[in-house]
């Protein structure tokens, strides 16, 4: 999930970075390991959050993004959602 950076505050604890790869830097708990955030260069001023980290389905996707990655058995509903082929910008 994608939101301005603007709103994303960590309330409690630190999270490890790496940098993945040039202009991008994903956090990890330190603890599991589990991804937390993505940020990219080229969008400086949002941040990804992993969907997953989440207990409830408070934001249901509303588009599937980097389809020409995705997994071949994965199942694509484009009456569903919004679909692109890249990251979706």
């Amino acid at each position: 999930m994608t939101f301005p950076l603007r709103n994303f505050e960590l309330l409690h604890g630190a999270l490890r970075s790496f940098a993945s790869s040039p202009g991008v830097v994903r956090t990890f708990c330190p603890d599991c390991g589990s991804q937390i955030t993505y940020a990219t260069a080229e969008r400086p001023d949002t941040i990804d959050l992993t969907t997953a980290l989440f207990d409830e389905a408070a934001f249901p996707p509303d588009r599937e993004i980097w389809l020409d990655h995705r997994l071949a058995w994965e199942p694509i509903d484009p009456t569903r959602l919004q679909c692109h082929a890249g990251g979706g910008e």
